[in-house]
């Protein structure tokens, strides 16, 4: 039998792969997948930055109730002592001339209580880091800070420079190299006349600081030359009508519009650029070219704000907003409900100047307030606000809507500012 031999054919080698076209149609899908899920992860990322901060600033509500349970009053703004200097618009070492923010008492009620005991405490020197004795203008290596510390501006003391992470939101990177930062501002109501001044001045009698008596600088004097007391207060009554009051003991039951309809603060940026702080330094002092017009803060050209303002013995902050937490001044820790929030904040020639100073923040649309019942309410810029000019501030002498006791010129968002204009408010904030 022949044996035949069985051929068989070569098997082919399939080679798999893809094709270049194949390639870059994956990597067109893959680059818009990417593009879409960027955008959807910030948003995220800021979600929970904003829930975050909205928490935070629930966390100041709670220490200022805690603080008045234990006080009997709200933490006063513009506290502290005086010392052998009689102003409170510059720097001094010997004392904190009543220029502590509201935040100051509230620390042993958020959890710093350490930070406490190195303000309340005297003889200990406290130097910030990065600031040796040697190089504190003027005083020797074994100074002794006050009780309660120097002014806020004095950034060698330690608790001043110390930045405090409750005060802080997530969403606003700046960061200073000087003063400790704030996001969480006082609500000063819907005038910003007479915020700087308050009920009370340090001026006494016999001092040189005695201010004359005109209608820029103060209330006319008394024969001896002493400041008349009653008129300043009495402006600061017709004017001052938010929660806090500069200088003035303030409690829960002088809100009568109600707690849940009042707001008691809320949030501000620090960046001193053109849409947080405008410096106007040929304003009047105090301008009332925005008493009786705030729209012009918002037409105003950003000038720049250098160190304007401020004495040398500062170490480099500039007068932006909340560049001090521990200061009383509005550009430092207030805003006025006249503009709506992210509307623009200006002032006159130096930080301690009158002006409007706008909440702000960086979520997208508004910022975060705290009423005074505790609840946080995340405030739109579209709040009604009645911005067209010719509204003008309350202030003692006012005449039509500006006049003393009247209701807010300032629509929803000023009414919200006042404690006790008995404005009714009707719509739902919580949404």
């Amino acid at each position: 039998m022949n044996i035949g031999h069985r051929f068989t054919a070569p098997r082919r080698c399939v080679c798999l792969g893809f094709t270049l076209v194949e390639v870059i149609v994956v990597m067109g899908v893959v680059g818009i997948l990417v593009g879409l899920l960027l955008p959807a992860v910030q948003a995220a990322r800021e979600a929970a930055r904003r829930c975050n901060c909205s928490q935070q600033l629930a966390q100041v509500g709670l220490a200022i109730h805690n603080y008045h349970s234990a006080h009997d009053q709200l933490p006063n703004y513009g506290d502290g002592s005086k010392g052998a200097a009689t102003n409170w618009w510059s720097a001094h070492t010997d004392s904190n001339g009543w220029r502590l923010s509201y935040l100051v008492g509230l620390t042993p009620f958020m959890e710093q209580q350490g930070l406490w005991e190195k303000i309340h405490q005297s003889g200990t020197p406290s130097f910030a880091a990065g600031s040796p004795a040697a190089g504190f203008p003027g005083k020797a290596a074994d100074y002794k800070w006050p009780v309660m510390g120097p002014t806020p501006d004095q950034a060698y003391f330690g608790p001043w420079a110390t930045e405090i992470p409750t005060l802080r939101c997530p969403s606003d990177p700046e960061v200073s190299s000087t003063l400790g930062l704030t996001n969480y501002a006082a609500c000063l109501g819907d005038s910003s006349v007479w915020t700087m001044r308050g009920h009370h001045i340090m001026w006494m009698p016999g001092d040189d600081q005695t201010p004359a008596g005109d209608a820029v600088n103060g209330p006319p004097n008394g024969s001896d030359g002493t400041p008349n007391l009653a008129s300043w207060a009495s402006q600061s009554r017709a004017a001052q009508r938010g929660v806090f009051v500069t200088h003035h003991r303030q409690r829960f039951d002088d809100v009568t519009d109600g707690l849940s309809n009042t707001i008691m603060g809320g949030e501000i940026i620090t960046r001193d650029s053109g849409a947080s702080l405008t410096n106007k330094p040929n304003l009047a002092k105090p301008p009332f070219s925005l008493r009786d017009d705030p729209t012009s803060c918002s037409s105003m050209a950003f000038t720049g704000v250098g160190a304007q303002g401020l004495v040398s013995s500062i170490v480099g902050p500039s007068p932006r907003r909340g560049y001090c937490w521990a200061d009383f001044h509005a550009a430092a820790t207030g805003f006025h409900t006249i503009l709506p929030p992210g509307g623009g904040s200006c002032m006159g020639q130096a930080v301690g100047e009158t002006g409007v100073f706008t909440a702000h923040s960086n979520h997208q649309g508004g910022a975060h307030v705290l009423m005074c019942d505790g609840a946080v309410v995340f405030m739109t810029q579209s709040i009604e606000h009645s911005q067209d000019s010719g509204h003008g501030m309350v202030y003692l002498g006012g005449q039509r809507e500006q006049a003393a006791k009247s209701k807010s010129p300032f629509g929803l968002w000023g009414a919200l500012g006042t404690r006790a204009s008995g404005e009714s408010v009707v719509e739902q904030l919580n949404w």
